[in-house]
């Protein structure tokens, strides 16, 4: 079986974690991978690509030849920036294009609409390893799940399947991409430009157990199939494991941001992270939680191994504004 030549995109985040997952799951498959990480992170301000770049973008495509192209759409707040890629890609190339991450799972038919041929929804490492093979071999594709599709004009939207319950199973994220690139400012960097950072980000759950109003969270978790949980937690191993990796390709790591929604608070997970994180990494981090997630006796055990910050979100001390505003 042949397999493919893929270029991965993410966009305004260097460490861009959902990408590094793809793409170790592609390279474990056999796949070779060239990922871009195109523009720096801006929340408030994220700045418009330029002609410079996109040409800079082109002429990297041009050079490696991917079989696939593939978009990592988290957010709308980059929209302008997406399409002009995708204009650029329909203008002088024609390889497919496969678009996932969390804006373009809840609204797959805003890519289709404007010529991405393909759209990933929800966990992406199983569904784009199937579509990689398909493509680089001329085979079929329509029965891969969680894939949606332009079929003689028509959106196929297939079911959100093939995930996993033990996330493990997905591997630890690419630390240190061999064949990386950073794209901004009119120019291009070679190399994978997370090893010169000094806070690493590192996930150990996927998902959210809340429904606030303003978040997608909760809109994923109900696209998820029946029998997977709403949110789903790595093992300790797997996350010390991924972060002695971190400490070893990383030599100016200081601290450690753990982004889950919500950090872990299940029976014995804390204390063997507890033990596992003091012998293995010893390093300050922060956490987000919430204040009916978390205990006294539980900040207690993790301030003593490093944690040195709690970030929670209050959006409003008034019910009125919370329930009929929000």
């Amino acid at each position: 079986m042949k397999k493919a030549k893929t270029m991965l995109i993410a966009f305004y985040n260097k460490k861009a974690l959902g990408v590094r997952y793809l793409e170790g799951a592609l390279l474990r498959d056999g796949h070779a991978v060239h990922t871009v990480y195109f523009k720096d992170f801006n929340s408030l301000h994220p700045r418009h690509t330029t002609q410079t770049e996109l040409e800079l973008l082109k002429n990297e495509i041009t050079e490696y030849a991917p079989d696939m192209i593939g978009l990592s759409v988290m957010s709308s707040m980059y929209l302008d920036t997406i399409n002009a890629v995708v204009e650029m890609l329909h203008n002088n190339f024609s390889i497919p294009i496969v678009c996932g991450g969390a804006f373009a799972t809840m609204f797959p038919e805003y890519f289709m609409d404007r010529g991405v041929p393909f759209v990933i929804r929800s966990d992406g490492e199983s569904a784009i390893c199937q579509l990689a093979d398909a493509i680089a071999n001329g085979t079929n594709y329509e029965e891969i799940p969680s894939l949606c599709f332009l079929k003689n004009g028509e959106h196929i939207i297939n079911e959100i399947g093939g995930l996993l319950n033990d996330i493990d199973g997905y591997g630890i994220p690419v630390v240190n991409g061999k064949n990386a690139c950073f794209i901004d400012q009119d120019a291009i960097h070679y190399g994978d430009p997370q090893l010169n950072t000094r806070s690493y980000e590192v996930i150990a759950s996927r998902g959210c157990p809340f429904t606030c109003s303003y978040c997608c969270c909760c809109n994923l978790r109900k696209l998820l199939p029946k029998g997977i949980k709403g949110v789903r937690t790595r093992s300790v191993d797997s996350v010390i494991e991924e972060l002695i990796e971190a400490k070893k390709q990383c030599k100016h790591i200081a601290f450690i941001h753990f982004y889950d929604e919500i950090f872990p608070n299940q029976p014995g997970w804390v204390d063997k992270f507890v033990v596992e994180y003091k012998e293995h990494i010893n390093l300050p981090f922060t956490i987000w939680t919430h204040p009916k997630m978390v205990d006294a006796d539980v900040l207690k055990k993790l301030v003593e191994v490093g944690l040195t910050e709690v970030i929670m979100g209050i959006q409003s001390g008034s019910e009125h504004i919370r329930r009929d505003i929000f």
